[in-house]
């Protein structure tokens, strides 16, 4: 996800006054409403976990400023909650935290985790979350990966893809495409139409990629779109002529909070649209703490 993306989501998320948590609320303004912390967490299966703070505001106010320092922010797995670890600020961005440890520390498939953040100067309630992190999901067989269009302006490929079942009940897929260019940078093709299992998919417009519901899809999680890229591709140019996959298997949290951003996003466009329903995880507090596996798959391009 590039920068402004990243920073939308900080600011969507941090300007939203929700009602309740694990629900969908209703966007509104409350002028006599306290700031309330926000925390950006998602956690990824063989990264350091690391995790953002801000606090709400309105359109007439801003964050309160954060103060790492005087921040408290820890985390536990299930399996062994008396021994909390800890995060610490960056001392160059007190709102990013990362894990400060002189020992190694490894996110695990199918394990919980406790998280909670104070940051007691703000005079807020302390935000409490857990989340599970599911095991990997699978592409079960990639059939087809072809250029079907170029020209001047573009180039199209078409995808043809079936998926396995999510490992775990309540889990779904974030699917993201890319290919790699000579320098070695990713490059993500838009989604331009999606051919089968349109009903399972969320195309999302505040990051890259595609989130599935794989209970929606046909019974044989057949997924057909197409990707479009914002140049023509010479795919000789390319390091290699293959399509990759991310395929990242995510709790029900990631689902609900990046299908009700992306919503957000995608309505804000317009002066003329009704508010929307948005998401939040936490009881004292809003956003997301989430954990998620993933895996990359590689088709040629023909």
């Amino acid at each position: 996800m590039n920068q402004f993306k990243l920073l939308f989501s900080i600011f969507l998320l941090s300007s939203i006054v929700l009602t309740s948590c694990l629900k969908d609320v209703e966007l509104n303004s409350d002028d006599n409403k306290s700031q309330e912390l926000v925390v950006l967490a998602e956690w990824e299966e063989g990264v350091d976990p690391f995790l953002r703070i801000s606090t709400t505001f309105d359109v007439n106010a801003a964050p309160e400023p954060i103060d790492g320092n005087f921040a408290s922010v820890t985390f536990s797995e299930f399996s062994n909650s008396e021994a909390p670890r800890a995060l610490r600020p960056d001392q160059n961005d007190l709102s990013y935290f990362f894990l400060a440890s002189t020992t190694s520390f490894e996110l695990k498939q199918g394990e919980s985790y406790n998280l909670k953040v104070d940051v007691p100067d703000l005079g807020m309630l302390p935000l409490t979350g857990q989340t599970t992190m599911p095991f990997r999901g699978d592409i079960d067989n990639i059939n087809d990966v072809l250029i079907v269009a170029e020209n001047s302006d573009f180039t199209e490929i078409s995808v043809s893809l079936n998926l396995a079942d999510t490992p775990d009940d309540g889990s779904y897929y974030h699917l993201t495409p890319y290919i790699i260019d000579n320098t070695g940078a990713k490059i993500y093709p838009d989604f331009s139409r999606i051919l089968s299992g349109e009903n399972g998919v969320t195309l999302l417009t505040h990051r890259d990629g595609i989130l599935i519901d794989i209970s929606s899809l046909d019974n044989t999680n057949l997924l057909e779109f197409h990707l479009r890229s914002l140049l023509p591709l010479d795919i000789n140019q390319l390091s290699d002529k293959n399509l990759y996959f991310k395929l990242n298997t995510v709790a029900e949290e990631y689902y609900l909070y990046h299908q009700s951003v992306s919503r957000q996003f995608e309505t804000n466009q317009s002066p003329f649209t009704i508010p929307t329903l948005s998401y939040s995880q936490f009881e004292n507090g809003y956003g997301i703490f989430t954990a998620f596996s993933s895996e990359i798959f590689e088709s040629p391009i023909n």
